[in-house]
């Protein structure tokens, strides 16, 4: 975390900044329904375009 690693750890926090730092990514990771990032080899796999479906069955003719 970027927010985190420029933080001055010499100096005491306040608990309501330290608290925060700990919850956002416990909200953040809660409001998704997706699992965390997946490794570096399936991430690609993951964004990449699904590969081609076989077109939906036709509907029935009315006729």
């Amino acid at each position: 975390m970027t927010l985190a690693s420029k933080v001055d750890y010499s100096k005491p926090l306040p608990l309501v900044f330290s608290n925060k730092v700990r919850v956002l990514p416990e909200r953040f990771l809660g409001r998704k329904s997706s699992p965390p990032p997946p490794p570096k080899s399936s991430f690609l796999i993951h964004f990449s375009p699904p590969p081609p479906r076989p077109p939906p069955p036709a509907p029935l003719p009315s006729s």
